[in-house]
Order: structure tokens, then C-alpha cells, then sequence
């Protein structure tokens, strides 16, 4: 007896979920439902409910984020190398400039003192 109330139950909130595009049946709702009543049905709890739904991702999107994650940290990852390589042409090009420099100065510093 119990259990073909629960079916009417069901069935009932299946009908009222059609009539109202803003209501979506799910097990959750008839659960909700049982513990609430009528008041399961407010804007508040079908967009709360709506949030968790969009909140839990399943296993396929997680590995997605992880592969776009890691994809992503390499092209950093390859852009901070670049980056390493041409400031470290840049600080030997600015060595050898510098040392010219001190070569030249030594020479003119020799040169004034004798």
C-alpha cells in the first residue's frame, strides 16, 4: 500500500514538473517533496537545487580541467624557458659591452697617467 502511494506521489510530481518549465522532475525533487511539502516548489529551493546540480562535475569534465591544466602550465612553463634563454643572451651580450668598456677605460686611464 505504501509503496503505490509513493508511485502516485511520483507520478503526480511528474505531472505539475511538466505543466511548469521552471520546475525540472528529478529523484531529488521527489525527495525533497516528501520532506517539505509544497514548499518545494519555491523559486529558492529549484534554484539551489539547480546550483548543485551545476556545481558536481563528472569524472569526464574533471579530467578535461586536468588537461587543459597541464597543457597550460607547459606552455607557461615552455614561455618562462624562452624568456630564461634570451634574458641570458641579453646578460652576456651586456658582459661583454660592459667589459669592452672597462678594457677601453683601463687603456685611456693608462694612457692620461704616463
Amino acid at each position: 500500500m505504501g509503496n503505490n502511494n509513493l508511485y502516485k506521489i511520483e507520478n503526480t510530481l511528474r505531472s505539475i514538473a511538466k505543466r511548469y518549465k521552471s520546475v525540472k522532475y528529478s529523484l531529488g525533487l521527489a525527495i525533497l517533496f516528501l520532506m517539505m511539502g509544497v514548499s518545494a516548489f519555491s523559486e529558492e529551493v529549484v534554484a539551489q537545487e539547480a546550483v548543485a546540480q551545476q556545481e558536481v562535475m563528472t569524472t569526464e569534465q574533471i579530467a578535461s580541467s586536468k588537461d587543459n591544466l597541464k597543457d597550460s602550465i607547459g606552455n607557461l612553463q615552455s614561455k618562462i624557458d624562452a624568456a630564461k634563454k634570451e634574458n641570458e643572451k641579453s646578460c652576456i651580450y651586456w658582459r661583454t659591452k660592459n667589459s669592452r668598456y672597462k678594457r677601453i677605460r683601463e687603456r685611456i686611464w693608462v694612457v692620461k697617467n704616463y
